[in-house]
C-alpha cells in the first residue's frame, strides 16, 4: 500500500472491524449547487427583463435548476458511495460494484488533475468477473487518473489502478487515511 509518500508491495486484505461506509457529504454538495442555482436565477431575471438573448437566458435558467437538483439528490443520498467490508471494496461513484479482496492488488491516496483527492486501487483483472473487468476497464482510462495514479501503477508491478474521488464524501483524506492503515491488513514487505 501507498500511502502519502510511503510505497511497499501490498496485498491488500479485508478490513478487520466491522464494514466501513462512507457517504456523500450534503455540504460539500450543497456548496457546489449554490453558484448553480445563481446561474438559475441570473437566467430568470434575464428573462422576466428581456435583457440579453432569451435563449441563453433560457439555457442558464435550464443548466441551473438542473445541475442544482442533481447535485442536491446527490449530496442527500444516504446510500454509502463506498463501502469497505470482509468482502471487498464497493463504489457507487464510478460504479465500480464489488472489488473482491483477491483483486485488489494495493491500495493508495493521490491527488488528481479535476478530483484533488483520489482513493487509488490497483486492480488484478484476473481475479474479477467478466462484468467487473469491464466495469473497471471503463473507469481506468477516467480523467481522473493523474501522475501519481501512474507512477503508483509502476510500483505495483503494472497493474491498472482505478482512481475513486475522495473530495465530495463526508471524510477527509487524512481520515480516510487513518482508517485504511488501521483497519485494513496488508504485507508491507517488511516481513
Amino acid at each position: 500500500m501507498s500511502f502519502g509518500g510511503r510505497a511497499a508491495s501490498a496485498v491488500a486484505g479485508p478490513p478487520a472491524g466491522e464494514a466501513i461506509q462512507i457517504r456523500a457529504s450534503w455540504v460539500k454538495h450543497l456548496l457546489l449547487a449554490l453558484p448553480c442555482a445563481y446561474l438559475a436565477v441570473i437566467g430568470g431575471r434575464g428573462l422576466d427583463s428581456g435583457i440579453g438573448d432569451w435563449q441563453i437566458n433560457l439555457a442558464l435558467v435550464a443548466f441551473g435548476i438542473g445541475a442544482t437538483v442533481v447535485l442536491l439528490a446527490m449530496g442527500f443520498s444516504r446510500k454509502p458511495v463506498l463501502s469497505i467490508d470482509a468482502e471487498g471494496i464497493r463504489c457507487r461513484r464510478p460504479d465500480l460494484g464489488l472489488l473482491p479482496w483477491r483483486a485488489v492488488a494495493g491500495l493508495g491516496l493521490g491527488r488528481a488533475p479535476f478530483a484533488r483527492t483520489v482513493l487509488i486501487v490497483a486492480v488484478d483483472e484476473a481475479q474479477l468477473t467478466p462484468e467487473a473487468a469491464e466495469r473497471v476497464k471503463r473507469e481506468r482510462s477516467s480523467i481522473l487518473a493523474g501522475p501519481q495514479a501512474t507512477r503508483y501503477r509502476g510500483k505495483l508491478a503494472g497493474y491498472p489502478t482505478v482512481s475513486i474521488s475522495i473530495a465530495l464524501l463526508a471524510i477527509s483524506p487524512r481520515a480516510l487515511r487513518r482508517i485504511l492503515e488501521s483497519e485494513i491488513r496488508y504485507d508491507d514487505g517488511d516481513a
